[in-house]
């Protein structure tokens, strides 16, 4: 009973709203039907598809779960996918913000990767520049989420476990490989893309990879 409430409710809201934009466009002298469809479009929500692929742990005791990944692009045969919660609390680096000899690219590729994959998952596995798991970079990170809230992220009790910090609204920090005037790129727990300073502050490990989707 409750639910359909809901649902009358939210019915009720949207007709209204439908209504209120056909008597703008009939004051205005617009094509009520062309506005009617623009309007109806801007209601369609995001969809997003997300698959389980190796296993991690996952609760605060650390017993192993399969992991959930958010699908960020498809490629003919392949795609792009990104943790749905953040896995693990890590340094970026402890000296700079090279991406390329940090911690953060030695653990995603060698203690995470072989602890979390088996052969046949990681014979699915794209190597993308040289790494088979990576950091989203700012740009990757601007253009695969449709906005700030579709960035926000929780972590999970493993990683709270661990010591990932995390605002009122449950959403932590995560690292992007990319670097900006001795900074490194994160996106906080708004969030919104920024530049940290890496020494001291333990972010957490969203990992990014490319998948096989035929094999």
């Amino acid at each position: 009973m409750v639910f359909w409430k809901i649902l009358e409710k939210i019915v009720v809201v949207i007709i209204g709203a439908i209504l209120k934009k056909i008597i703008v466009v009939m004051e205005v002298g617009f094509s009520i039907w062309e506005k009617i469809v623009e309007f109806c479009k801007s209601l369609k929500p995001e969809f997003v598809d997300y698959v389980k692929f190796g296993r991690y742990p996952q609760t605060a005791k650390g017993e192993v779960r399969p992991v959930e990944w958010r699908v960020l692009a498809r490629e003919n045969n392949k795609a792009l996918v990104i943790s749905r919660y953040g896995l693990y609390a890590w340094l970026f680096n402890k000296d700079d913000n090279n991406w390329e000899k940090s911690v953060s690219r030695k653990w995603l590729n060698g203690e995470f990767y072989n602890s979390s994959f088996s052969g046949e998952e990681k014979a699915r596995i794209i190597s993308f520049n040289q790494d088979n798991v990576f950091l989203l970079s700012r740009e990757e990170a601007e253009k695969y989420f449709a906005d700030d809230d579709a960035r926000k992220c929780k972590p999970t009790a493993y990683a709270k476990a661990k010591g990932v910090w995390t605002g009122d609204n449950g959403c932590g920090e995560w690292w992007l490989r990319s670097s900006n005037m001795g900074l490194v790129d994160n996106v906080n727990h708004y969030g919104v893309v920024n530049s940290i300073n890496v020494y001291g502050f333990i972010g957490f490990m969203r990992p990014a990879l490319w998948i096989n989707l035929e094999s």
